[in-house]
């Protein structure tokens, strides 16, 4: 597999334009509408690779603005009824495709660590949007670990697992539904290793 290679960071300068940076790429030696039949594969792979992380950097910084954007409600300024709704008319992007933005937008600003993998180019936007359908305390490092080591379709598997069985409530930490446990800290190292058991198993080879 193929690393993601990333030519801008924006973890450094938050201003810089990554779609100014695709185009100066393409307007240079790179040309991503055309293939040079003397390329061999692995240049071939190295620039659709190259490309590919462009394409994350870019995705990074489109949701942090929509972000800004729908904190700000610019979109009422329009009289549009949301955030989505105004990504449907001002950017073409089809109203499910637009409310999953808004919806991953929001929850990275409570996933640091996965927004920081995001932001490095270390996660695309489809395991992103998988990771955040199921993040919550006592699984998102887990998640992160698959996410950056496993495929996106392992990724979308273990999130629907999650969602199909009401794992997220299992796994959420009350003291008052488990009182024969003992305390708090007690039920949660029980849970943490049944889940660490559960994704072991998940984690063999098929």
């Amino acid at each position: 597999m193929y690393a993601l290679k990333i030519e801008k960071n924006f973890s450094g300068d938050h201003h810089e334009n990554c779609v100014d940076d695709i185009r100066e790429s393409s307007n240079d030696s790179y040309q991503p509408f055309l293939v040079n039949l003397e390329e061999s594969n692995d240049q071939l792979a190295d620039r659709i690779t190259t490309l590919a992380g462009q394409i994350t950097a870019a995705n990074y910084r489109f949701l942090k603005l929509i972000a800004e954007f729908d904190r700000r409600q610019a979109w009422a300024d329009y009289g549009i009824r949301s955030c989505a709704h105004w990504l449907n008319w001002k950017c073409s992007i089809d109203m499910g495709a637009a409310r999953e933005k808004v919806r991953v937008a929001r929850a990275l600003e409570e996933l640091p660590a996965i927004n920081a993998a995001f932001e490095k180019g270390e996660l695309t936007f489809s395991k992103v949007r998988a990771m955040t359908r199921a993040a919550i305390d006592i699984n998102k490092s887990y998640l992160l670990m698959i996410a950056e080591h496993g495929t996106t379709q392992k990724m979308e598997t273990l999130v629907k697992s999650f969602r199909a069985v009401g794992r997220i409530e299992k796994f959420d930490v009350t003291a008052n539904n488990y009182a024969d446990l003992g305390t708090s800290e007690e039920k949660k190292e029980l849970n943490q290793q049944q889940f660490e058991q559960e994704l072991a198993v998940f984690l063999l080879p098929k």
